[in-house]
């Protein structure tokens, strides 16, 4: 396994993860150019695997879900930049099953 690491021109962290076999495997987090958090998920054989979160560039939450072997399952959550929700879906076999808007 290898480690990654890439930064913004400004010197800040812009994503970090881990390589096996040459993909995407275990954590990966990536950030805005002010150093936010932008989105962090985990990877097993170079698919989304697990919860993924994403923030806003103020910081803000702006979704929240899971995959299984690269397709979403269960609930997913999105926000506005303002904090309010406003949708949930639901998830079965990466189909969307449910929608409720907010």
């Amino acid at each position: 396994m290898s480690s990654h690491k890439d930064y913004h021109p400004n010197g800040q962290l812009k994503e970090e993860g881990n390589h096996k076999n040459g993909e995407p495997h275990g954590k990966w987090t990536w950030w805005y150019e002010n150093g936010q958090k932008w989105e962090e998920g985990t990877f097993n054989g170079g698919n989304w695997n697990g919860l993924v979160m994403n923030w806003y560039d103020n910081g803000q939450k702006s979704s929240k879900g899971s995959f299984q072997d690269g397709e979403k399952v269960g609930k997913w959550a999105y926000w506005c930049e303002n904090g309010q929700k406003i949708k949930e879906e639901t998830y079965k076999d990466g189909e969307l099953i449910d929608s409720k808007k907010y």
